[in-house]
């Protein structure tokens, strides 16, 4: 058998390009829903996000709910192509990156590498997200950022600067707006975000990733064997698929399509993965239940950020018409009254 190409999927499954009405689409053979909630035009979440941000004025809902889906069933979907922009990156690029980089942490949002994204002229806008409502620790899991075995040339940051030490103190600035201007909304509004979530939440499947495409690659070419090997990823492989699993919310079991007729199993045992797995395609409240969880989320992805971009700048911002004042390793915000600190206790 021939090396994996173009991630096929549930019995050679492709995403291709397809015209429709003389206009490019691509046809996905795999659920969009999470892309028409998360990042679509009409969303139930954009009107929530429709605001012109406190410390950029740029209305944060442009920045995020671009793609024009249209859903066939469950399994099937096309999405309008997105036009790329090869201009030089701007500070509205860094700061809607820093939206999208809140944004993405606060919906656990992963695999959003740089081939999930497309540069547009004023914003990096998600085209493929099928990773959601993760339990994240840090906002670099979702691959925005290089994260374990996800180098900088593969994750979302390349596509406006090629290493993090280039990274200037304006850009990083531009990046700390965004992702405040967004959590700061997102804190306001939770009630509301809540709401949407359960009555938009459906029983669309969310893929679950126990491996990168890579890995099987390697194993495929004999490379680096996977010693390990599920009984389900290994039957998947041998009918030449990258092997693709999916949960639902709530559920704790793991699926994967068994049959070209559709037909689904469950994953008899997840193994070394079960911590993964269980913490995949959890439910909104687990992950935005308050606004005290949110900005605790907030403070934790801030004070990590400034870590790994080396920053020893001390900035202020605003939030909901407060004082936020960022520091090496401190955090204070004015509006709720609460301090973060990063540094060990003595």
């Amino acid at each position: 058998m021939s090396d994996l190409d173009a991630d096929k999927h549930n019995f050679g499954q492709l995403v291709r390009p397809m015209e429709r009405a003389s206009l490019l689409f691509f046809r996905k053979p795999r659920p969009v829903y999470w892309e028409h909630l998360f990042f679509g035009k009409g969303s139930p979440l954009e009107p929530i996000f429709s605001k012109i941000g406190e410390n950029r004025k740029v209305d944060l809902a442009s920045l995020l709910f671009n793609l024009e889906i249209d859903m066939e069933n469950e399994w099937l979907g096309y999405s309008k192509e997105i036009l790329r922009s090869d201009d030089p990156a701007t500070g509205q690029h860094f700061y809607s990156f820093g939206v999208l980089l809140a944004y993405a942490y606060l919906f656990c949002i992963r695999d959003l590498h740089k081939f999930n994204l497309i540069k547009t002229k004023t914003h990096l806008q998600v085209i493929d997200a099928e990773v959601v409502l993760t339990n994240l620790i840090l906002p670099n899991e979702s691959v925005l950022l290089p994260f374990k075995d996800v180098p900088f040339e593969v994750c979302g940051l390349n596509l406006l600067t090629d290493s993090l030490d280039d990274l200037t103190p304006s850009q990083r600035q531009s990046m700390f707006a965004g992702y405040f201007d967004l959590f700061a909304l997102a804190f306001c509004r939770q009630k509301l975000l809540l709401e949407a979530l359960d009555n938009a939440a459906s029983i669309a499947p969310i893929r679950v990733i126990i491996r990168n495409t890579k890995v099987y690659t390697g194993h495929l070419n004999g490379n680096s064997r996977i010693p390990d090997l599920l009984s389900e990823e290994q039957i998947q492989i041998e009918r030449g698929d990258v092997p693709y699993f999916f949960k639902r919310i709530g559920d704790q079991q793991l699926h994967w399509i068994s049959s070209a007729s559709g037909s689904t199993s469950s994953v008899q045992s997840t193994e070394s993965f079960k911590v993964d797995v269980d913490r995949h395609a959890q439910t909104p409240s687990v992950l935005i239940g308050s606004p005290d969880t949110i900005e605790k989320k907030m403070a934790q992805g801030a004070l990590f950020l400034q870590r790994k971009f080396g920053s020893s700048d001390s900035c202020e911002f605003s939030w909901n018409g407060k004082k936020l004042l960022l520091e090496p390793s401190e955090l204070k915000n004015e509006f709720t009254g609460s301090y973060f600190s990063s540094r060990k206790k003595s």
